[in-house]
């Protein structure tokens, strides 16, 4: 809670500055501020069949945010931070400090003209895990209200080979830990190796391999202590694991991307998911092979892009021991009217499935941005949430949540955290 503190004196000292950002020399500082005024007709995702009814209010967020930048002929680095505080009008017990808090380190060197090591570690605290403010949001399941502290540790190496080839490969460790007793901690330890062949000025091949191995336990006393000193363990690191739930996959599979016009592009990626647990996990089945795929499509015209992708994979369910299989299908329409304004529409279906669940949910949102400066802009949102759950203990679907939320937004430019 002291770095916490010094964190945000930090942030707040810097944004009182007249100047939006400095340079000096190879350094450059870059706060950033974002303020929200948002109304919510469920904002704690209540179900709909609930004998609680639903709360509505209205919120104001506060976003402040630092982030340190140094660049070089070789070498490129960064280290950032950024709180968010919230304040519910009517039902201030349900207000946190902080919400939301991310620090971030990042650091990229070209160890030579053909090899470049990058290394990056992200802390991210969440009070509402459903409302990244710093993340755009996506067409995934939202959870219900927790507490949670997530590190993802990461190191990726690029080698071009040729001037048509490269390779490259990273290792992340990954941690997610829960102060609520009855969601299950992950470990997660995360392999990638990606060859990449340009064929011709319009297609690129690749081969790629994936593995996972993913770790659950009650209890993974290792970071949140940091944030919560009376918060106590039992039994204590190290931790013997729940090995029934655990589980790794590898899954090898080739890309083609596909250039159609410079306007217009596809990414084909397609993958088997092969398990290589020697335990029968109880949540979801992973003795059977199952199909990796991603598909996505990207079109540019004189004043807007558009995207669409599909994805199709198993992972960790974070907060639940064991697997599970995820396919999304989203799209993105954004326009870009004037340098000062632009609109953009998002529409997205999830689908999350269990032996012990079968979650749906379908999003969708509309929004415009006007910036009055380079450093200064403003916006207004609309989004939609409907959430349906099957269980397998009832033959009846339970509504999870329904939600339409409205949001005005202030914001100077933010930092991106994992993106050199």
């Amino acid at each position: 809670m002291r770095a916490l503190r010094f964190i945000l004196i930090a942030c707040l000292a810097i944004l009182l500055a007249p100047a939006a950002g400095w340079a000096a020399g190879r350094f450059v500082l870059l706060p950033s501020l974002v303020l929200l005024g948002e109304y919510s007709d469920n904002i704690l995702l209540t179900p709909e069949d609930s004998e609680d009814d639903k709360l509505a209010d209205f919120s104001v967020t506060a976003l402040p945010g630092l982030r340190l930048r140094y660049d070089s002929y070789r070498s490129e680095a960064f280290i950032g931070a950024a709180v968010g505080f919230r304040h519910y009008f009517e039902y201030d017990e349900y207000d946190g400090l902080p919400e939301f808090y991310q620090g971030a380190v990042g650091w990229s060197y070209w160890l030579n003209p053909l090899v470049k090591l990058t290394l990056l570690d992200e802390l991210t605290f969440y009070t509402d895990p459903r409302d990244n403010p710093l993340a755009e949001q996506q067409p995934d399941i939202e959870s219900l209200r927790t507490e949670s502290i997530a590190n993802r540790l990461g190191c990726n190496v690029l080698y071009t080979a040729t001037r048509v080839s490269s390779f490259e490969t990273g290792y992340t460790f990954g941690t997610t830990e829960y102060t609520e007793e009855d969601l299950a901690d992950t470990v997660e330890h995360q392999f990638t190796f990606t060859w990449n062949r340009q064929i011709n000025p319009a297609f690129r091949l690749s081969t790629f391999y994936n593995y996972t191995r993913a770790l659950f336990a009650e209890d993974y006393d290792f970071l949140r202590q940091i944030w919560d000193d009376e918060y106590t363990t039992d039994p204590p690191f190290p931790f013997e694991l729940e090995e029934e739930n655990d589980f790794d996959t590898h899954v090898p599979g080739v890309g083609l991307q596909y250039q159609a016009t410079p306007s217009l592009s596809f990414e084909f990626r397609s993958g088997l998911i092969f398990p290589a647990s020697m335990y029968r996990n109880d949540v979801y089945r992973l003795d059977d092979i199952d199909w990796y795929q991603r598909i996505e499509a990207t079109k540019n015209f004189w004043r807007m892009t558009a995207a669409a992708n599909y994805t199709r994979n198993v992972a960790p369910a974070h907060g639940l021991a064991g697997a599970v299989l995820t396919q999304t299908v989203a799209g993105r329409l954004q326009e870009r009217w004037t340098r000062q304004f632009e609109t953009l529409q998002d529409v997205g279906y999830s689908n999350y499935l269990q032996d012990a669940a079968d979650i749906d949910a379908v999003r969708a949102g509309v929004g415009a941005n006007y910036y009055f400066f380079n450093w200064l802009g403003v916006g207004l949102a609309y989004s939609f949430l409907h959430q349906v759950g099957h269980y397998e203990d009832t033959d009846a679907q339970r509504l999870y949540a329904h939600r339409v939320t409205l949001r005005t937004a202030l914001t100077s430019p933010r930092p991106d955290w994992l993106r050199f």
